[in-house]
């Protein structure tokens, strides 16, 4: 009897303590109220997303997230990954596919609790203009065949082929290698761009001043050799017509600066170090022979952006770097401008201050211009 009773009382006690459970209102458990975007990618191995140029940025706080597709490319199905708070759902759901050809697409959440937050996606359409210096070859009215340059790009190698054909009028004779060349020593593909500082010996050529070390330079342009004769700052005509906001301008280089270095009087400089100089600059001109030569390209007052970036420090492997332009005066689309980026293997080379043998390897260059939004 007695055991009888305590059954009695395990099972009523049993009976509350699942009535009180099954009792409980599903809106008396606890649920989440975030909802969140936590993550946003585009698989860019998918055929369907070749267009992406840049992984998305969210910006919590606005709700917002921007990413960059490349001008021209097909954005009318574009197939995101998308992550979100713990207990939540988003649509269109993360894998759909999703157009963004209007330049937006919204994204809502809605989390365990039903609170939702909708996300604006912006695409906006870039440019990029990429250099690899796969190809080279002899530029038109080039001083010699044997001057051979990157494709798209002038360099000094006009004026050393000045030197070697017309040095011996000045008691000049250079026989030594060229300053800019082409390298497998690469940071990918097969080929990159070696830019060398060499010992031209110095003298002069009717009666103008050859350097005794020739800086190894490259830049978007055009080499005015003839110009050598009257005005040597005339022969590097900088920049190219440009028809697009640059914003910035990055690569690959590696540099080595040389050992001795010599002033524009040719004196050895025995407590100077070499440095390496890149650079970007555009500027305003009235038509498409206005140029900035070596004297004015950093001093104009037709300048509208630049960015500039120099290291005397060795680096051995090649390393990135990236130049974000600064502008000093408003962008307007209407009018004429004209982009130079600059490659020195001697910093001060324009002014006939440089080292033998410093050595400056540039790979991969790429120009990104202002994105549009559609």
């Amino acid at each position: 009897m007695e055991m009888r009773k305590y059954l009695f009382f395990y099972l009523f006690v049993a009976v509350c303590i699942a009535s009180l459970f099954t009792s409980c209102d599903e809106d008396d458990v606890i649920r989440s109220s975030e909802a969140n975007i936590t993550s946003f990618t585009f698989d860019t191995t998918v055929a369907a997303n070749a267009a992406v140029l840049s992984q998305p940025v969210i910006d919590e706080a606005n709700a917002t997230i921007t990413f960059k597709a490349e001008e021209g490319g097909d954005v009318s199905a574009l197939v995101p990954t998308i992550e979100v708070s713990a207990g939540a759902t988003v649509t269109p759901a993360s894998g759909s596919a999703v157009s963004f050809a209007s330049g937006s697409a919204t994204f809502t959440v809605v989390a365990e609790d039903g609170t939702s937050k909708t996300y604006t996606v912006s695409c906006s359409m870039g440019s990029l203009i990429q250099y690899d210096f796969e190809t080279w070859a002899t530029p038109e009215g080039a001083m010699s065949p044997e001057v051979v340059n990157p494709e798209g790009w002038a360099t000094c190698n006009d004026a050393v082929a000045l030197i070697k054909n017309l040095g011996s009028l000045g008691g000049i004779t250079y026989t030594g290698e060229y300053p800019v060349r082409q390298t497998t020593d690469a940071y990918s593909g097969s080929t990159a761009a070696m830019l060398e500082s060499v010992d031209t010996q110095g003298g002069n050529i009717f009666g103008q001043t050859i350097p005794k070390v020739t800086a190894g330079s490259m830049f978007l342009g055009t080499f005015n050799a003839f110009a050598a004769m009257t005005d040597p700052m005339a022969t590097t005509e900088f920049g190219i017509l440009y028809d697009k906001k640059p914003v910035k301008v990055s690569g690959y280089y590696k540099y080595t600066p040389g050992a001795e270095f010599y002033n524009a009087a040719g004196e050895l400089q025995a407590d100077q170090k070499d440095a390496c100089a890149i650079s970007a600059v555009l500027y305003e001109v009235e038509n498409e022979d206005e140029t900035l030569d070596g004297s004015t390209i950093y001093t104009s007052d037709k300048i509208v952006a630049m960015a500039s970036f120099s290291s005397g420090e060795t680096v051995a492997e090649y390393t990135p770097f990236e130049l974000n332009l600064e502008y000093v005066k408003d962008y307007d689309a209407s009018k004429t401008y004209k982009f130079a980026v600059i490659f020195s293997a001697s910093a001060d080379g324009a002014a006939y201050n440089a080292a033998v043998g410093s050595t400056l390897y540039i790979d991969d260059v790429t120009i990104e211009n202002e994105a549009v939004t559609e």
